[in-house]
């Protein structure tokens, strides 16, 4: 019961710090700005969500916040490259297109992460300002930092509302998964590698002391 309660109220405090750091933006200046998305052609507040997040990335741009817009995404099955999509929806709003960099290797934020970061690379590009719902802010920086890049700005789209429940409790979930496979995980085999190292050290050792004694015990008994 002490375990499923810690359990409970890690999962809890996690939650509310996703939230807390999802609304507080720090939307300032950035080399590029970053938008991960999925495809366009669903139903119901996912489109609502693309959209708002897609209309304050070309705001901050327009507003000159960033120079760059990159734009992550990978294809679903059954529905069209969001990238493209999400490109077209910018261009729209009147970003020019030489301003938007298309990224179709993101099936996940991980995915997204890793690439968005060969970009940044690629161009010389130190700092990233994250355009997303507020609850995707989190995991996005977590998998930018396992990624290499540190240096964040943030923006959110959308207000807290009670259908977010289950995003939220999908995105503290997905948040421990990546806690504990880029940290934990390799953290563990790293103590589990000492641990055998120094078993075998102290081994090594035993069978030294056991190996003088008996040879202690053996000229003794000899001598008498």
């Amino acid at each position: 019961m002490q375990l499923i309660t810690l359990v409970v109220v890690a999962f809890a405090l996690t939650a509310g710090y996703i939230v807390y750091d999802g609304i507080n933006d720090k939307a300032g200046p950035a080399d590029c700005a970053l938008v991960i998305g999925h495809s366009l052609h669903t139903d119901g507040d996912s489109v609502a969500v693309s959209h708002a997040t897609l209309d304050l990335a070309a705001k901050l741009y327009h507003d000159k916040k960033v120079p760059l817009i990159i734009v992550s995404g990978g294809a679903q099955p059954g529905f069209p490259d969001p990238t493209s999509e999400m490109a077209a929806y910018l261009q729209a709003g009147g970003v020019a297109a030489m301003d938007i960099v298309e990224d179709s290797t993101g099936i996940h934020t991980a995915d997204s992460a890793r690439s968005v970061a060969a970009l940044m690379k690629a161009r010389s590009l130190r700092s990233v300002l994250i355009v997303a719902p507020y609850y995707h802010i989190t995991r996005t920086k977590l998998a930018l930092q396992h990624a290499g890049i540190h240096q964040f700005a943030q923006a959110h789209a959308g207000t807290l509302v009670k259908e977010d429940a289950l995003a939220i409790v999908h995105e503290t979930a997905a948040l421990w998964y990546y806690i504990y496979q880029d940290d934990l995980q390799p953290l563990i085999a790293k103590t589990t590698v000492q641990a055998q190292a120094e078993a075998e050290k102290l081994k090594s050792q035993i069978q030294t002391d056991a190996n003088k004694t008996k040879d202690t015990v053996q000229k003794d008994v000899k001598d008498k």
